[in-house]
């Protein structure tokens, strides 16, 4: 569900390249001892899975809500040339 094929693995592969250091799959969920964390695309999926089974689960919503960046105006420096014809 959030484990994705690697398609440069497959690449290498059938090349008969090195692979030893190109994941197989990518892995984007997180497992703890008493939490598993998915990606927010997931959430759908594995609360259907898990009705289907009759597995008991609650939602604790921990995501990073970051912080604001207070930023100074941009500057550009362009160097140009023009040609007259």
């Amino acid at each position: 569900m959030s484990a994705l094929r690697n398609s440069e693995f497959y690449k290498k592969q059938a090349m008969r390249l090195c692979i030893c250091d190109t994941p197989r799959i990518f892995d984007c969920s997180n497992e703890g001892k008493s939490f598993l964390g998915i990606p927010r695309g997931c959430m759908d999926s594995l609360s259907e899975l898990l009705k289907t089974y009759e597995v008991s689960f609650s939602l604790e919503d921990q995501r990073n809500t970051g912080r604001s960046m207070q930023c100074g105006p941009i500057r550009y420096l362009v160097n140009s040339k023009s040609q007259v014809e």
